[in-house]
């Protein structure tokens, strides 16, 4: 119950109510810039029947991954970040404790399961779910300006 409370301040802050039913998908590129390094987040469908769409497949490849690197590069300042109910609102904190997560659960797969927006559209999110070798665990992550908000782990 907390978690759901934490994540729905979360999104209250945000300023919009997401959602779930309704799916959306962007229709044109997000660039995004850190420090020198241009990160461009491809968009909008793709037929060659991957599930995801295409502008969540660079994020969820990396939390498949644990490319910490990669998805501490889309950290907004102030995100909420958490696992298992251990949320901070420091994007250097954040990068630290994923780091160490991933030293102690080794990814094994990821699976889709669905996206969407807020209703003002200024948000984009999406869920999946990471099997670790230890537990598997939900991924919530949320978007807004090409920047992560929200990054959740939560069991399931």
């Amino acid at each position: 119950m907390k978690r759901y409370l934490l994540f729905t301040a979360a999104l209250l802050i945000l300023g919009s109510l997401v959602s779930c039913g309704q799916e959306k998908e962007a229709t044109a590129s997000q660039e995004v810039t850190e420090g020198s390094m241009k990160i461009e987040l491809p968009t909008g469908e793709a037929n060659d029947g991957n599930p995801i769409p295409l502008m969540w497949r660079p994020m969820f490849r990396w939390v498949a991954n644990a490319e910490v690197d990669s998805l501490g590069s889309l950290f907004s300042q102030g995100m909420y970040f958490a696992i298992k109910d251990q949320g901070v609102n420091d994007p250097n904190i954040a990068y630290s404790r994923l780091k160490k997560f991933y030293q102690d659960n080794r990814p094994i797969s990821f699976t889709y399961k669905h996206n969407g927006s807020s209703n003002s559209g200024l948000a984009q999110y999406a869920i999946g779910e990471l099997a670790t070798d230890k537990t598997n665990y939900r991924v919530t992550m949320v978007l807004q300006e090409g920047r992560i908000v929200t990054l959740d782990f939560e069991l399931p």
